[in-house]
């Protein structure tokens, strides 16, 4: 990049590199994260997502929920993509009725539609999350409304994956609790890698499986904050307003509103860091 070599008119190198390896930002947070080297942008795939390739310095779990937290200022409307993902199940939650804890709950009949309708919502908003993270480390701008269209085409793709991995995440755990944890952390990043490098549910669990090893740890780390805040949350919400209480489901939006988009990116830097390393 231009740091190793003369600003664009001959004169003074730029700090470019030095100063934003993996994002964007102002000087003072860009200098933190290291170097990252040219995108090959002529690998893109046909439905947008990036294969190029980049160097990215490797972060560790604090530095990587940093960067996250960095890009996230920086693409505020990330945030209004989280909250599509978390308010249908605030307006779900309107439709159940459970008067008595020791009875059953009542459903009404467009409560489950809206659960799924989340679920979609969710893999999409994931997806977002995943893009935002590689256009961010290529230095690459790109409209949220072209990034909703390249995640919504990978759903499918992504609910395959997500098939194909949870039995065997199940097996582990059904074999010792230690295994499927291990499974799940090193496959995780097979989600990323879905949307961002556009493969297909196979290839991109065998991919996880190849480029993770090294950073297990990290990405359990990063998980562990993630379900540690989400656990904490879930404990107070339930205390003010018990299951399926609509006061219960908007404590829990407002929290993953903030928490989803940060471990989406955190996610998806991980994946970026293991793979373009190779």
């Amino acid at each position: 990049m231009e740091s190793q070599r003369g600003g664009p008119e001959g004169g003074e190198p730029t700090d470019r590199a030095r100063d934003e390896p993996t994002g964007r930002g102002d000087s003072s947070e860009r200098g933190e994260f290291g170097d990252s080297a040219d995108t090959d942008d002529s690998a893109d795939t046909d439905d947008g997502a990036d294969s190029g390739r980049v160097h990215v310095r490797r972060l560790d779990v604090v530095d990587t929920l940093r960067w996250s937290w960095h890009v996230l200022r920086e693409h505020r409307n990330l945030v209004g993509v989280a909250l599509a993902a978390h308010l249908p199940a605030v307006v779900a939650a309107s439709g159940v009725s459970w008067p008595d804890p020791s009875a059953t709950p009542e459903f009404a009949g467009w409560v489950l539609p809206t659960y799924l309708l989340q679920l979609v919502v969710t893999v999409v908003a994931g997806g977002v999350f995943y893009l935002t993270a590689a256009d961010a480390v290529a230095e690459r701008p790109r409209p949220l409304r072209e990034r909703v269209v390249t995640a919504a085409k990978r759903v499918p793709a992504l609910v395959a994956t997500a098939l194909l991995l949870i039995p065997l995440v199940v097996a582990g755990l059904a074999v010792l609790v230690l295994p499927g944890v291990y499974l799940f952390h090193r496959l995780v990043v097979a989600f990323p890698a879905c949307v961002i490098d556009g493969t297909g549910p196979v290839a991109s669990l065998t991919t996880s499986w190849r480029i993770a090893g090294g950073t297990v740890t990290k990405i359990f780390g990063v998980g562990l904050v993630y379900v540690g805040v989400g656990v904490a949350s879930g404990v107070v919400s339930g205390a003010i307003g018990g299951p399926y209480s609509v006061v219960s489901a908007a404590a829990t939006a407002i929290v993953g509103t903030a928490m989803f988009p940060l471990f989406g990116l955190a996610l998806g830097h991980l994946y970026l860091e293991s793979s373009r390393n190779q």
